[in-house]
């Protein structure tokens, strides 16, 4: 099975890396730049989200049409998955086994931090050191951030401009992973998700900011095993948030 990996804001191709060691070997992660980064920091920056997915589709295409796979995404890489999805039920090719989507509350609820992108520098810094995930090193850099800035606001502006319409769902299984103190998702938001899909959708959260995902790297791969196999070999809901708490 291969697992599709769509990125995060100024995600590489070795964001992903920390998941390698703790997937079980039937799982081969695939993870996926966008141009302008990595190894296609040549290729032109895109600012519109629909171009995204259609270089993602581009770039996946193969495995799509020959193997079983999967996708995951977390924050910008929740609406390239699902993006991507309308796109392969749109073409009528094989749809993925399942979604595993973490960091963001459904594409239905309005983005509290709408300009980002249009930030000074002082702010955008200021914003990127709340949201976690980019080492100080970097943000006070300031010839690093002369490389890192364009990438980071063309992926802000790209999700900040996308306008969310509804489709017909997709029967495909979804589950959601949320951290517990990111400021931007809560569990009702997160719940919403169940608006694109036909199946009961699973919702799990977890202690840490937007960037839980590489503090929890052995259970969010714990998740992803789980989503692959049957319903039997899910987690104990004992890890799971039961009570949902009230957005703020």
């Amino acid at each position: 099975m291969k697992l599709l990996c769509f990125p995060f804001s100024g995600a590489t191709n070795y964001s992903y890396r920390p998941f390698q060691d703790h997937l079980e070997k039937s799982i081969e992660m695939v993870a996926y730049e966008l141009p302008g980064r990595g190894r296609r920091f040549s290729e032109p920056l895109l600012e519109n989200i629909h171009d995204m997915a259609d270089d993602l589709f581009h770039h996946t295409e193969s495995i799509v049409q020959n193997e079983p796979y999967a996708i995951y995404g977390h924050s910008l890489g929740t609406t390239l998955g699902h993006l991507f999805t309308l796109k392969i039920i749109e073409q009528k090719l094989p749809r993925p086994a399942a979604l595993i989507f973490s960091g963001r509350s459904a594409l239905s609820v309005p983005s509290s931090h709408p300009d980002r992108h249009k930030l000074s520098r002082k702010d955008f810094v200021v914003e990127l050191k709340r949201l976690g995930g980019c080492p100080d090193e970097v943000l006070e850099n300031e010839e690093l951030m002369d490389l890192f800035e364009p990438v980071l606001r063309a992926d802000f502006k790209s999700i900040e401009l996308y306008e969310y319409e509804r489709a017909p769902k997709y029967d495909i299984p979804l589950t959601i992973l949320i951290g517990e103190q990111d400021e931007d998702t809560c569990f009702p938001d997160a719940e919403k998700w169940q608006e694109v899909t036909s199946r009961k959708i699973r919702v799990r959260e977890f202690s840490g900011d937007h960037f839980f995902i590489f503090d929890q790297a052995a259970e969010i791969c714990r998740e992803i095993e789980a989503a692959l196999h049957n319903e039997k070999n899910r987690p104990s809901d004992r890890t799971e948030k039961v009570e949902t708490t009230a957005c703020a």
